[in-house]
C-alpha cells in the first residue's frame, strides 16, 4: 500500500510508492525549433494530444509533465511503460511523413523503476533524475532502461534486451547498469510447434500443456499467493505423467500478469492447452476455486469446474483436490491417468510465499537481489529441513552463484550445492530438481561425466518434464563430443521452459551444443542472443569463437578472443585442454584449434 509522507500544513497529499518513470525527449530540439518552429510545434501538440487521449489511458499511464521538447510519464509497473515507449517511437513516424530527414522529430527515452513521492500534479525523487539521465544515453528511436526495469520485463514478451553494461552519466557518482530495450518481435523464442513432440514409442502424440497461476480476488497478505499455490500443486501432479509435456511453472508465472488470452499464451509457450482460473474468498475460512482449460488454437473452453475448498487441505503433502483436478484434465484431453505421487507441498501458506519470494530474487539480474535470495531460501530450509524442494532450490542457488562467477572457487560451490542435494534426496530420492542440480555439479564442477550422466538419467526417469535435467544432460553430451545428442537435449529443455527467467543461460548452453553438433549457423545465432543479455559469459564467448572460426570468419573471432582475455587474463589453450574432464579430450582439442586461429595464447 502507498505510504503517506510528512508534508507541510495545507499542502496536497504526498504519497511514497513504487513507480516506473518514463522520460521522453526530442533529439536536437533546439535546431528543429529554430529551423521549423511552426511545423514542429504543430506536430508535437498533435502527437502529445494523441498520447494523452489514446495511448496512456490504454496502458494506465499518467502524464506528469509536458515540456516543449519532452514529457515525463509514470506507470505502476514496467511492462506498460515499455509498451508506451515503443509505441511512441512507432506513432511519431506518422508525424514525420513527407518531411525531409532534417525536419523529422526523433525521440529518445529513458525508463527506470524505483520508489518515488507523488501528488496529484507531480512526482519527486532520485528515480526521476535517473530516468532523465539515462534518456540521454539513448540514440534516436531507442529506449534505455535500468536493471530494475529489466527485472520486471519478460524477454520476448515485453521486450528484447541488449546489455550495455555499467555506464556513467552526468551528475551521478555511481555507474548504472543499463539495457537497451526494443519491441518484442513476436513469439519469444520460436514459433509454436505445428505438431506436439512425440515419445520414443512411434505414433504416440504427447500434448503440451501450461498451467497458469490463478487470478486472486479478495485475498490479502500471505493468502495472495493462493493462485500460485493451486497452480503449482496441479503442475507438479500433471508433470508426473508420461502422457503430457508440462511447461515449467517459472515460464508460466512469467506470463501470469500480462492479461494475455489463452490463444496468446499458447502461442508464446508453444502449447496446445492452457489451464487457468480464479481464487476468491468464500466466507471467513473457505476459498472458491474456478478452474478451466482452453484450447490454445481458438481459445474455446474444453473443461471446467468450480469448487469451495478448505485452504488447509491444499497444503497437505498429498492433497486429494489437486489429484482430482489432474485426473479430470487428463480425461478431458484423452490421456493416461495421472500417477498419484507425493507432491511435498510446504505445510504453511506463509512458507509458500517465502519460497515464491526466494525464487523471484534468485532469478533477478542484480547481485544484491541474488544474494538476498540466499537468506530467504536458507530461512525456508531452516523452517522445513525435511522438505526436499527448498533444499533443491538452495542447491541451485549455489550452482547459479558459481556459473555467474560469484563463487570464490568451483570446489566451494560444489561442496555447498551437493550438501543440499544430498539432504533433499535423503527425504525424496525421486526429486528430479535435486537430481538435476547434483548432475550439473558432478559434470561441470567435479568433472565426472560418468557420474553426471547416471544422475541426470535418473532425474529424467523421475520426471521427464524437468527442463534443467535435459539442459544439464546436453552439457554432458557436449563434453563427450556427442553433438547431436547434446543439441536435442538442449532443445528439449528450451521447449519445456520457453520463457524461463534464465533464458539466456538456456540459449548459452544450447549454443555450445549446436556448435559441437556442427550446426554452426544456429549456434552463432543463439550465442549472440545469449550475449545480448549477459555479455560476459565466458563459455558462450568461447563457443562463439569456435563457431566463427569453423564458419570461416576467423577475422571476426579475434576481437572475441581479446574479450575472453580481458575477462580472464590467465586463460591459456594449454590450461583449457589440461583441465578437460575425462572423456572430453577430443572436443577440447577441436575447440583449442579454433582458439589458436583466433589468436588466444597457447601458454
Amino acid at each position: 500500500m502507498p505510504s503517506p509522507v510528512d508534508r507541510e500544513p495545507g499542502s496536497s497529499e504526498l504519497i511514497r510508492v513504487r513507480r516506473s518513470v518514463l522520460v521522453v525527449d526530442v533529439v536536437d530540439s533546439v535546431r528543429l525549433m529554430q529551423a521549423f518552429e511552426t511545423d514542429v510545434i504543430d506536430r508535437w501538440r498533435r502527437f502529445l494530444d494523441e498520447v494523452v487521449s489514446t495511448l496512456l489511458p490504454l496502458h494506465g499511464g499518467r502524464l506528469v509533465k509536458s515540456l516543449g521538447d519532452g514529457m515525463l510519464v509514470e506507470f505502476e509497473t514496467a511492462p506498460p511503460a515499455a509498451a508506451v515507449a515503443f509505441e511512441m517511437h512507432k506513432r511519431m513516424q506518422r508525424y514525420n511523413q513527407a518531411r525531409p530527414p532534417q525536419a523529422q522529430i526523433r525521440l529518445r527515452a529513458g525508463l527506470h523503476t524505483s520508489d518515488v513521492v507523488i501528488d496529484k500534479l507531480d512526482i519527486f525523487g532520485p528515480g526521476v533524475n535517473i530516468a532523465a539521465r539515462i534518456a540521454t544515453l539513448a540514440a534516436p528511436g531507442e529506449v534505455v532502461a535500468t536493471v530494475q526495469v529489466r527485472d520486471e520485463l519478460v524477454r520476448g514478451v515485453d521486450a528484447e534486451f541488449e546489455d550495455l553494461g555499467e555506464l556513467f552519466v552526468k551528475g551521478l557518482e555511481q555507474s548504472i547498469h543499463c539495457w537497451k530495450i526494443s519491441s518484442p518481435s513476436g513469439a519469444p523464442w520460436a514459433a509454436a510447434p505445428q505438431e506436439p513432440p512425440t515419445l520414443s514409442t512411434p505414433n504416440v502424440v504427447v500434448p503440451r500443456l501450461a498451467v497458469m497461476p490463478l487470478s486472486v480476488r479478495g485475498l490479502e497478505g500471505d493468502d495472495a499467493s493462493a493462485g500460485h499455490l493451486v497452480a503449482d500443486n496441479l503442475n507438479l501432479r500433471l508433470s508426473r505423467s508420461a502422457a503430457l509435456r508440462v511447461i515449467s511453472r517459472l515460464s508460466s508465472s512469467a506470463l501470469s500478469e500480462r492479461n494475455l488470452t489463452a490463444v496468446e499464451v499458447a502461442r508464446q509457450l508453444g502449447v496446445q492447452y492452457v489451464v487457468g482460473g480464479s481464487v476468491t474468498r468464500q466466507g471467513n475460512a473457505r476459498w472458491r476455486l474456478c478452474i478451466e482449460m482452453a484450447d490454445g488454437g481458438d481459445g474455446s473452453l474444453i473443461w471446467g469446474r468450480t469448487d469451495t475448498v478448505d485452504p488447509q487441505a491444499l497444503l497437505e503433502p498429498d492433497d486429494d483436490y489437486s489429484a482430482e483436478l489432474a485426473s479430470g484434465l487428463l480425461e478431458a484431453i484423452a490421456t493416461h491417468q495421472v500417477q498419484r505421487l507425493a507432491t511435498h507441498s510446504l505445510p504453511s501458506l506463509q512458507s509458500y510465499s517465502l519460497q515464491l519470494a526466494g525464487l523471484r530474487l534468485m532469478h533477478r539480474a542484480t547481485r544484491g537481489d541474488f544474494e538476498r535470495a540466499r537468506s530467504v531460501l536458507e530461512s525456508l530450509v531452516d523452517r522445513h529441513p525435511m522438505a526436499p524442494v527448498p533444499r533443491a532450490w538452495m542447491s541451485q542457488w549455489w550452482v547459479l552463484r558459481t556459473t555467474r562467477g560469484l563463487a570464490a572457487s568451483a570446489h566451494d560451490g560444489a561442496a555447498q550445492a551437493l550438501s543440499h542435494t544430498r539432504s533433499a534426496l535423503q527425504t525424496d530420492p525421486h526429486c528430479a530438481l535435486a537430481l538435476a542440480t547434483q548432475g550439473f555439479v558432478e559434470c561441470h564442477m567435479q568433472r565426472d561425466l560418468d557420474a553426471a550422466e547416471a544422475t541426470l538419467d535418473r532425474a529424467i526417469a523421475c520426471n521427464g518434464n524437468e527442463a534443467l535435467a535435459w539442459l544439464y544432460r546436453s552439457v554432458v553430451h557436449g563434453f563427450r563430443g556427442q553433438g547431436e545428442e547434446a543439441y536435442r537435449s538442449a532443445e528439449t529443455a528450451s521447449s519445456l521452459s520457453p520463457v524461463d527467467p534464465q533464458r539466456h543461460y538456456f540459449d548459452a548452453l544450447t549454443a555450445s551444443a549446436a556448435i559441437t553438433a556442427h550446426r554452426l549457423e544456429r549456434g552463432l545465432e543463439l550465442a549472440r542472443r545469449a550475449l545480448l543479455v549477459n555479455r560476459n559469459h565466458l563459455p558462450t564467448l568461447r563457443a562463439l569463437i569456435v563457431g566463427l572460426v569453423e564458419s570461416g570468419d576467423t577475422q571476426a573471432a579475434h576481437p572475441i578472443g581479446l574479450r575472453v582475455l580481458e575477462l580472464n587474463p590467465s586463460f591459456t589453450i594449454t590450461g583449457y585442454v589440461r583441465d578437460a574432464p575425462k572423456g572430453s579430450e577430443a572436443t577440447r582439442l577441436r575447440f583449442a584449434e579454433a582458439f589458436a586461429l583466433a589468436g588466444l595464447p597457447s601458454s
